[in-house]
């Protein structure tokens, strides 16, 4: 949007007046005002770098620059530039106390910001930008004869032209390859050095999930993100490694009914879009291995809850206002189709993910979070999980053929050697409920396998077939 056109200028004009009309008619509105977007920082501490990347992924990017200068942090994309329609999404509100959840598309998160500047500002490069300022808004109610022992400012924007402030700023002038620069000035010593850990302790991973984002590149950081057919490339400069991952993708699209606890805004963009869904896993020597912890449940943004297995997953939840939580699934019809429909996605995956050279391998990607009875979400997730694996999953038998059921698969668990009593059973008619030998040494195969109510043959079993098979084969001979 560029400044002839003037539309951001005008358009926050306009929102800074109606405004203006509001707190004439309601002079305790101010103070609630600026109570709201209080607590709402508070929600948010550590997020906002999530939110902003979040806001860049919405608007298209591919490619997010980060920098730090001075006081300053500069967080600039290649999107789409900031729009009019966008003014009231990043303005007050967004600070609104929601009784539902939301999905936190479009503009959803701005207010994070407030943890790390009190003077934030979004510019579009060689056109317009927003301002919100405490002393400007100070000014504005004192001009209009209002109250302003608390001061919304969150919720009173101004318009600041580019040239204006490149000529005030010359790290912007770095920035000019991008399309929209968030600056954020007067960071404090302290919260400047959480920004940078944060951008050294920044997950990888967390670039799968989004739609567009590429490439994020950062003091001391660069990630590239490169997706293939089934295969994406991860290239984190602190590793030092190109890491392969096993990405599948879908979307799909929910009933109508579904929809009425969204917004009007959400369900417009889901009845075009769709919702999406995204399982990962590393791959290693071609073999698609567990991630070396249980990562947090992602809805485009890592949440702060543990997921139930030891995969990546993505899946467009209902959020809490906080944007840290899902909405609990029971009693929440949309979020209850999101878990099922996600359920079927990680067992696809994980039946996907069988390779003939490591017949067990795929079964390890369903090992359970060991400490899911306190965390109600991994719990809730991994019963559906498991119930879809119970009836879908397929295992290898003898012959490496990937065909048994959960319920038709029998584990060897003897105190003899495996290898002696597999030559024993592979003799009877147990022999095609067998699995296949790799996973009699496979801890973690195995572990997920007795997770999932998989049978064992103990000792007295293998007894009882030996004798079973010599009394059959003495019929035969009698």
């Amino acid at each position: 949007m560029h400044m002839k056109n003037g539309l951001i200028k005008k358009v926050i004009e306009e929102f800074r007046n109606r405004t203006l009309n509001v707190y004439k008619a309601d002079s305790e509105r101010i103070v609630r005002d600026a109570r709201a977007a209080d607590r709402a920082a508070k929600d948010h501490t550590g997020r906002w770098l999530f939110e902003l990347l979040q806001n860049s992924d919405d608007a298209g990017a591919t490619e997010v620059r980060v920098l730090v200068e001075d006081d300053t942090v500069y967080v600039a994309d290649n999107g789409s530039g900031l729009k009019p329609g966008a003014v009231s999404a990043i303005c007050g509100t967004d600070f609104s106390d929601k009784t539902g959840g939301t999905i936190g598309r479009k503009g959803v998160g701005f207010k994070s910001v407030y943890e790390v500047s009190w003077n934030p500002q979004v510019l579009t490069v060689d056109g317009e930008g927003i301002e919100f300022s405490p002393e400007k808004a100070k000014k504005f109610l004192q001009q209009n004869n209002l109250d302003d022992g608390q001061v919304p400012y969150q919720w009173i924007p101004f318009f600041i032209p580019w040239e204006d402030m490149e000529r005030q700023d010359p790290y912007l002038g770095a920035l000019t390859a991008y399309k929209t620069v968030v600056r954020l000035p007067g960071i404090s010593p302290e919260k400047k050095q959480k920004v940078e850990q944060l951008l050294r302790e920044w997950p990888p991973h967390a670039l799968c999930a989004f739609r567009h984002l590429r490439k994020i590149t950062a003091p001391g950081l660069e990630v590239v993100l490169r997706a293939g057919d089934g295969a994406w490339s991860l290239c984190d400069s602190r590793g030092q490694t190109l890491v392969e991952w096993q990405v599948a993708r879908h979307t799909e699209w929910p009933s109508v009914d579904l929809l009425k606890v969204l917004g009007a805004v959400e369900c417009r963009a889901i009845s075009t879009d769709g919702v999406s869904f995204l399982i990962a896993a590393p791959l290693k020597n071609a073999c698609v291995v567990p991630t070396s912890d249980y990562l947090p449940v992602h809805v485009f943004y890592p949440t702060e809850q543990k997921g139930p297995v030891r995969l990546l997953l993505h899946a467009e939840f209902l959020v809490k206002s906080d944007r840290t939580a899902l909405m609990p699934v029971d009693g929440n019809p949309f979020n209850a189709w999101i878990a099922d429909r996600l359920a079927c996605h990680v067992c696809k995956f994980v039946n996907d993910s069988y390779r003939p050279e490591s017949p067990s391998s795929h079964a390890a990607l369903l090992v359970p979070f060991g400490e899911r009875a306190s965390h109600p979400v991994a719990e809730g997730l991994w019963q559906r999980i498991a119930d879809k694996a119970q009836a879908d999953l397929r295992l290898a038998d003898v012959e490496a053929r990937q065909g048994l059921t959960v319920s038709e698969a029998r584990l060897i668990s003897v105190n003899v050697r495996a290898d002696l009593a597999r030559t024993l059973l592979e003799a009877t008619k147990v022999r095609g409920r067998l699995l296949h030998p790799a996973f009699d040494d496979d801890k973690e195969a195995r572990k997920a396998l007795k997770e999932l109510g998989c049978k064992e043959i103990h000792d007295q079993d293998l007894m009882a077939a030996i004798a079973e098979n010599a009394d059959s084969h003495a019929g035969d001979t009698g």
